[in-house]
C-alpha cells in the first residue's frame, strides 16, 4: 500500500501568506512506497489524488476556521489557481473586498493574474499603494497595465514598476517592442532621481539621457550609469568629468575619471575617423 505523507497545508499556505510579497504556487510532498512495481503507474495516481484531496480538505478548514471574511478572501484570491477558483468568484471575492489592502494586494501578487482581475484593481484600487506595487512586481502584469502604473502618483509604485520592467528593455521581442517603448516612455515623462538607476543603463536615446541627466542628483553612484551608458553625449561626460563637487565625495573622483577618460577616446576616434588634409 502507498503511503502519502506532506507537510501540514494549512501552516503553510497562511505563514507564505504573511512572509512574501512574491508570487507563490502551491507545493507539496509526496513519499509514497509502493509494494507492487507492476501497478506502480496506477498506485502513483492514487497517491497524488489522495495527496490532493487532503490539501483541498486542508484548504478548507483553514478557510472555515479565518472569522474575518477578508482574510479569508484573501487567501483564496492569493492561491486562486491552485485552489481552481473560477474568474467571476475571484471578481466576486474582489467587490467584496475592494477597500481592504489585504484582499486587493493578494489578488494583485497572485501568479497568473487574470487580465479582468488587473483591470478590476485598476478601476477600483488605484489609490491603494501596496496593490499597485503588486501588480508593479507581478511578471504577468499587462504592458498596457503597467504602463498606466507609470503614471501613479505615489514614487514607490513607480520605482518598483521601473526595478520589474526596465531590464526586459534588454530583451528583443519585436511583438511586443511598440508596448514595451510605451511603458518606458511613461516612466520617462513621470522621471525623477530615484528612477535613474533603473531607466539610463537601458536608454537608447541621447536626448532622453540628457532630460535625465538634468534631473538626477550628481552623485557618484547615479552619475557612474550615465558614464556607462555608451549613448551618452560628450557634453554629459565633460560635465561630470569637470564637476568639482562631484569630485569631492566618496567614489566621485574615480567616475569623473573615467568620464574624461570615455571622453577622451571619442576624440582619437573621431580624429582617427576624420579625412586627411
Amino acid at each position: 500500500m502507498g503511503q502519502v505523507l506532506f507537510t501540514k497545508a494549512s501552516d503553510f499556505l497562511a505563514g507564505r501568506l504573511q512572509e512574501s510579497n512574491k508570487p507563490l504556487r502551491v507545493g507539496i510532498v509526496i513519499r509514497a512506497a509502493f509494494s507492487n512495481v507492476a501497478n506502480v503507474a496506477s498506485e502513483i495516481d492514487n497517491a497524488f489524488h489522495s495527496a490532493w484531496d487532503k490539501l483541498d480538505a486542508s484548504i478548507e478548514r483553514k478557510l472555515a476556521d479565518m472569522s474575518d471574511q477578508n482574510q479569508r478572501a484573501a487567501l483564496q484570491l492569493r492561491y486562486a489557481a491552485d485552489m481552481r477558483i473560477p474568474l467571476a468568484k475571484q471578481l466576486e471575492l474582489l467587490e467584496l473586498g475592494k477597500f481592504s489592502e489585504t484582499v486587493t494586494s493578494a489578488a494583485a501578487h497572485q501568479p497568473g493574474v487574470a487580465a479582468e482581475v488587473q483591470d478590476f484593481l485598476l478601476a477600483h484600487c488605484y489609490r491603494q499603494k501596496t496593490t499597485m506595487i503588486g501588480l508593479a512586481h507581478n511578471p504577468n502584469t499587462m504592458l498596457d497595465v503597467l504602463t498606466q502604473l507609470a503614471h501613479h502618483p505615489d514614487r514607490q509604485v513607480q520605482v518598483a514598476l521601473a526595478a520589474q520592467f526596465a531590464p526586459s528593455m534588454r530583451i528583443i521581442d519585436e511583438s511586443r517592442e511598440t508596448e514595451k517603448q510605451a511603458v518606458y516612455n511613461a516612466l520617462f515623462d513621470n522621471f525623477h532621481s530615484d528612477l535613474a538607476p533603473y531607466l539610463v543603463p537601458v536608454c537608447k536615446d541621447t536626448e532622453q539621457l540628457d532630460a535625465m541627466y538634468a534631473q538626477t542628483s550628481k552623485t557618484p553612484g547615479a552619475l557612474r550609469h550615465f558614464v556607462e551608458n555608451p549613448l551618452t553625449s560628450d557634453t554629459v561626460l565633460l560635465d561630470i568629468s569637470s564637476a568639482i563637487a562631484v569630485r569631492m565625495l566618496p567614489g566621485g573622483a574615480r567616475v569623473a575619471a573615467d568620464a574624461k577618460q570615455l571622453l577622451e577616446k571619442r576624440l582619437v576616434v573621431t580624429e582617427d575617423a576624420a579625412p586627411s588634409p
